[in-house]
Order: structure tokens, then C-alpha cells, then sequence
């Protein structure tokens, strides 16, 4: 855990990216993520879930995905990105 303060609060377009090699890709893992208020306003999260890359935003009271069109592989490096 790092606190970042108002470091991580984009007010507009912004991307996330990580160098990522997962030894297994089953289930739902965190690269990455930022968590705002107990409303989880300001909330993003980089993640691999069953080997496929989403990023998860809580805008305006809503939860919005952007998925990955390709699914990873174990033991494999990549870089991955949000944007």
C-alpha cells in the first residue's frame, strides 16, 4: 500500500501501465489500483481476471470495464495498459 494523496486523481484522459508476468492467470488478480472515498468515487483498478486485462472506473456513481482483446498466458512477460 502507497498513499499518493490527490496524486492519482485524474480530471481528464489518463493511462494506467505495468510490466506483468503472471505464473498463473486463473482467478481475478490486482496490478494496479486506486481507491477514492467510501463511495469508491475517483476508484480505478488495472486487473487480470482469468488471464484477460480489464480496467475497472467508478465514474459518476457507475461502474465501467474496458476489456483486453487478447488473454494472457502464464510464465509469460507483458506489458499491459489501461487507458
Amino acid at each position: 500500500h502507497v498513499n499518493f494523496g490527490d496524486a492519482l486523481n485524474p480530471t481528464g484522459a489518463f493511462a494506467v501501465s505495468a510490466l506483468v508476468r503472471p505464473t498463473d492467470v486463473s482467478g481475478n488478480r490486482t496490478v494496479f489500483s486506486k481507491f477514492g472515498d467510501t463511495t469508491f468515487q475517483d476508484t480505478f483498478t488495472l486487473r487480470l481476471e482469468s488471464g484477460q486485462v480489464r480496467l475497472w472506473l467508478r465514474i459518476a456513481g457507475a461502474w465501467t470495464t474496458v476489456n483486453g482483446a487478447a488473454t494472457l498466458v502464464a510464465n509469460r512477460t507483458y506489458h499491459v495498459v489501461g487507458v
